[in-house]
Order: C-alpha cells, then sequence, then structure tokens
C-alpha cells in the first residue's frame, strides 16, 4: 500500500521522471492510473480528500472499463543537433489511451534495444546516449514491449495483446565551424605609421584586420554613430554539401548583426554583416571582442563559432578631411595614419560636440609634447613631434592639433601671429639683457616646458577652429593674443594662415629685459 500526498507534491514542486511540475495555482483537477504489463486486476486505488478545519473526508473512485493501451512510442529530444564529439541523451517515452480514447501524458520507459540508422554520424549505445561522430543526420531508434487491451463486451473481462512498441528521432550532426578571420567595409582608409606606411583593410574589403593565427591586429576607423560592416571568413570541418544557415554577431549580450548564408566544403566567406544600430556615439577608442554563432534551424537555437578581437576601432567625429597634415614648408601628407586616430580618439575620451573634442585633443598635445620654442622639426612630418627629443616649436604643435582634428573631421586653421607692419613682414628687435634679436613680440604668461616666463617670441602659432583660438603649446584657449611689448610697443599684431614673406627687419628697438 502506497499513500501520495498530491498536495505536497504540488507545494514542494517535486518533478516527475520528465522534469514537469503542477503548478502552485493548481486548486482541481483529475488523477488516473492503470497497470502496467498484461496482468489484469493487479491494483485497486481510491482518492481520498480531508477537511481538517471541516472535519469531513471523502472517499471515492472511478473504475475504467479496461486498463490503459500503448497509443504511441516517443524519442525525446525531438529533433537533436549536435557538434562533433558531444553526447545527446535520448530517452524513450511511452503515451497510453484510456478505454475511453483519452491520450494520457508520456512517460519514460526501458527500451529493449537502440540503434541508429547512420552509424558513421551517429553511434548510441544500450542506454540512449548517443556521441556524435561524423557530420550529417541519423536516426536514432528503440523498441520495447507494449500492451493493447480490449474488452470484447460489456461485463466481460479484458484481454490484453502484447505489441512491439517502438520510438525514432533524428539528429543531425553539424560540423565543427570556427570563426578564422573579420574584416571591415565601409570604414574610413587607414596607413600604418611612420611614413608612407602600408594600406590597412581597404574599403572593399581585400585584407581583414583580425585573425585566429598570425593576427595582424590592425585598427579600423568608422564616423561615429554610423553602423559597421563585416566580412568574415569560417573554418569548416569536415566538408559538408551546401546547406542555409544563420550567422549572428554579439557585442556582449546584445547582438548586433545576422545573416543568411549558405555554407558548404571546408570553408566559407560570408560578407555583408551589417549592424542593425550603432557601436558608438560619441568620438573614442573601443576595442570590443564579438561573439560569433550559427544557427542551422532558421535561429530556433544558436551555438558559439567561437570569437574574434578585440578589434581596435576608432570613431571619428566626421569622414576625415583630405590630406589631414601640414608642415610648416607647407608639404602635404594625403594618408590618415592609425597613430593620427589614436591620439585623436583616445585625447578625446567620449566626447561627441566639437567643443568638447577639440579642447581635449589640445590639452592631450599640451601634456605629451614639450614645448621648447628653440626646436623645429623642419620638414618632418608633423607626428614625429611624439619622437622629438626635448620637444617642439608652437607651429609644430599647431601643426599637429590641426592633424588630428583633421583626421577625425574637423577642419581648423594654423594661425600664425607676430608684429610687424603688413601680413608680408615681421619687425624684429633687441632683447637688451641677452642681445637676442630675434623676438617681435613679448607676452605676459606664466613659465611652461622649455618656454619661460613673460617669454619673447618671433612669432606664435594657433589653431583657429570652431569660432576660438586653440593653443596647444600651452593647453589654452583664447580669442585673441595680447602683446605685452613690441618694437616701439606700436608695431601692428598680424594673423595669417601662412608665414611672413619678406625678410624680417630689425628695427634697432631694444628693451630693457
Amino acid at each position: 500500500t502506497i499513500a501520495i500526498d498530491f498536495r505536497e507534491i504540488r507545494d514542494a514542486q517535486t518533478p516527475d521522471r520528465l522534469g514537469g511540475v503542477i503548478p502552485l495555482g493548481l486548486e482541481h483537477g483529475q488523477i488516473a492510473w492503470s497497470v502496467k504489463g498484461g496482468d489484469n486486476k493487479t491494483l485497486s486505488a481510491r482518492s481520498e480528500q480531508i477537511s481538517v478545519s471541516e472535519g469531513v473526508a471523502s472517499t471515492y473512485s472511478c473504475a475504467n472499463c479496461c486498463p490503459d493501451s500503448y497509443y504511441d512510442g516517443i524519442l525525446i529530444p525531438y529533433d537533436a543537433e549536435e557538434g562533433i564529439g558531444g553526447v545527446v541523451p535520448f530517452r524513450a517515452l511511452q503515451q497510453d489511451s484510456t478505454c475511453f480514447q483519452t491520450l494520457g501524458t508520456p512517460y519514460e520507459v526501458v527500451a529493449d534495444w537502440w540503434d541508429s540508422t547512420d552509424v558513421e554520424v551517429a553511434e548510441v549505445d544500450s542506454v540512449g546516449d548517443t556521441t556524435a561522430v561524423g557530420a550529417g543526420t541519423s536516426y536514432i531508434q528503440a523498441g520495447w514491449s507494449g500492451y493493447v487491451w480490449s474488452q470484447p463486451d460489456v461485463g466481460q473481462p479484458c484481454n490484453s495483446e502484447q505489441v512491439p512498441a517502438y520510438g525514432s528521432g533524428p539528429i543531425e550532426i553539424r560540423p565543427t565551424v570556427t570563426i578564422t578571420e573579420v574584416g571591415f567595409t565601409g570604414d574610413h582608409p587607414i596607413h600604418k605609421w611612420p611614413h608612407p606606411g602600408t594600406a590597412i583593410d581597404n574599403p572593399d574589403g581585400s585584407s581583414p584586420t583580425w585573425k585566429s593565427t598570425g593576427n595582424p591586429n590592425d585598427p579600423v576607423a568608422y564616423t561615429k554613430s554610423a553602423n559597421i560592416t563585416m566580412f568574415a571568413k569560417l573554418s569548416i570541418s569536415p566538408s559538408i554539401p551546401e546547406r542555409n544557415v544563420k550567422i549572428r554577431v554579439k557585442n556582449g549580450s546584445t547582438g548586433i548583426a545576422s545573416r543568411d548564408v549558405a555554407i558548404s566544403g571546408t570553408s566559407a566567406n560570408i560578407t555583408g554583416i551589417s549592424t542593425t544600430s550603432a557601436l558608438e556615439s560619441t568620438v573614442k577608442k573601443t576595442t570590443p571582442t564579438f561573439t560569433w554563432e550559427i544557427s542551422y534551424n532558421d535561429g530556433s537555437s544558436w551555438s558559439s563559432i567561437g570569437n574574434s578581437g578585440p578589434h581596435t576601432m576608432y570613431w571619428t567625429y566626421s569622414t576625415p578631411l583630405s590630406y589631414p597634415f601640414q608642415n610648416d614648408i607647407d608639404v602635404s601628407w594625403p594618408h590618415t595614419y592609425d597613430e593620427a586616430l589614436k591620439r585623436a580618439c583616445e585625447y578625446s575620451f567620449g566626447e561627441e560636440v566639437p567643443a568638447g573634442i577639440i579642447w581635449n585633443i589640445n590639452e592631450g598635445v599640451d601634456l605629451d609634447i614639450n614645448y621648447n620654442p628653440s626646436i623645429s622639426i623642419g620638414d618632418k612630418h608633423p607626428l614625429e613631434a611624439y619622437s622629438t627629443p626635448g620637444g617642439c616649436q608652437c607651429s609644430d604643435h599647431a601643426n599637429l592639433l590641426r592633424g588630428l582634428l583633421r583626421t577625425i573631421g574637423i577642419d581648423g586653421t594654423r594661425l600664425l601671429i607676430w608684429a610687424g607692419p603688413d601680413s608680408n613682414t615681421l619687425t624684429r628687435y633687441k632683447v637688451g639683457s641677452t642681445g637676442d634679436t630675434n623676438p617681435s613680440f613679448r607676452i605676459i604668461r606664466a613659465a611652461h616646458d622649455s618656454a619661460g616666463q613673460n617669454p619673447h617670441f618671433k612669432f606664435h602659432a594657433v589653431v583657429s577652429t570652431n569660432g576660438t583660438w586653440y593653443d596647444p603649446s600651452y593647453g589654452m584657449s583664447y580669442s585673441s593674443l595680447s602683446f605685452n611689448e613690441t618694437a616701439f610697443n606700436n608695431t601692428a599684431q598680424q594673423t595669417s594662415s601662412s608665414f611672413w614673406t619678406e625678410p624680417s627687419t630689425f628695427s634697432g628697438f631694444e628693451c630693457g629685459h
């Protein structure tokens, strides 16, 4: 005799053999039972309900005409997928029907035998555990004995007949698919620094920026708020006939792109994998790692095929401007260099409006490069300022700032400021205490880097952009420059994007410093 408390089973959420539970909110239902095997009248059972608070109890049962009969055999999982080397535990279920043709819930049975229709695809053991050994589809089969009951006439005893019970289910063994290369299209062309450099990931998608082996570890650049487009290469083992799959890309836990493709053979090249939304809305450098997944059933389930990255991604304010860099002798360079993107985007530090971007880059140049009015990098590329011992002069700082801004799509003008009668002439005078005959003006300013306090300058260079003068030599911004002293203290201030063309003149004026 066995007593089963169904309320206790419900409240404790005790699962059955298939993991099912009685819903907590369930207040009424029907309990059915039946014998197993071919022997009749081996089970007698009743339902008892007790109300302690009301002091009442009831007991009753409803007799079936015959025990439940075998109706169908089922294997779970119903439609399995697995990668090579994986193991899927198949289990056999039996579904019975009452003599009133009501179907019961399937329950697990012990199968007498197991088989695979293609042992080169899947092998199954004596308890249903199936090992994936090769790509393709096989059907897993199981058999056992069931019983069908019948009643010759009302009131007559029920008779049983033993029948073969059978279940079958497909298992698809997936090949091993791995992401091996990733590149980008529609991005801004980049060259490696130093000059002349080589092209990185041309916009036509001719070269990947990431590989699982021999990784070039190259960067990519897009305008902020832009959707990106990727191409990828997959490795497939073993070789498979062509089949349609879905490829999905995730950034962290967020899906960013998907693509329906056909893959075949031992490798597949996939193009046009476009994100559905922007990955970044500010100017900065990011290094995301993407997770790649594949689905063989139109997106019902997904399997990982590996990660790519971290990808170095530079997000610009706008399209880089052509010929971003120019030096003091007006030599221009056409390429957008990875070093310039790195500096500009890291300096920007997630700003999204021009004023904040420009200020951050201006300050970054000041912090990273010593200001030394006595050293010029001459005919070199302005990026050479980062590797010039001792620092460099104001025009080199200004050329660098302008180039970094143009690299991320913000224009600016280098302004040269000096004292002279016109835009073609610079008027020099003599510093009495030093004998220096180069300065054209003096300003009142604290010492900074290698520049002394209240310096005398031949000229000073800033970048004019966004309605403001930015001075990367000092990390300052202002709308004008106030001269404390010029020759005879009445020489006009000149501002020009070009150097003076006439030889500078010496006025004979000597200051008292």
